[in-house]
């Protein structure tokens, strides 16, 4: 397993197993959908548990938004590590790749969208 998966508590690597199982069978379109998903269970989360999520994985607690938002990349980029794909191949994923911590993920989606508006950006 990458080291983004490895270095999350066992009830986060429990989160991108799920939605990794998931993504067998899942579309990019039905991936986002469950990612935003989880998104929003962590946005509604008390700040007390947010503080706890936020130290589990080693992060420094900030604003009830800001720490939810960073669990969230947290928690994604592992699961985009564990798919280990090396292509963006349509809108959904390249939003999705967007939001990883990963330097290579945010390139891959920057490429793809890239190709789609050309260099001055008026696709």
């Amino acid at each position: 397993m990458p080291a983004a998966y490895d270095d999350l508590a066992p009830h986060f690597r429990a989160y991108v197993d799920a939605l990794l199982a998931h993504a067998r069978t899942a579309l990019w379109p039905e991936r986002r959908a469950a990612l935003e998903s989880f998104y929003r269970g962590i946005a509604r989360s008390s700040p007390d548990d947010l503080r706890a999520a936020a130290e589990a994985l080693g992060l420094e607690p900030q604003s009830d938004d800001v720490t939810a938002d960073l669990i969230f990349r947290r928690v994604l980029t592992a699961y985009l590590c564990c798919l280990d794909e090396t292509d963006v191949t349509n809108p959904d994923q390249a939003r999705v790749y967007q939001l990883s911590l990963d330097p290579d993920h945010l390139e891959l989606a920057e490429r793809w969208m890239r190709t789609r508006t050309g260099p001055a950006g008026d696709g």
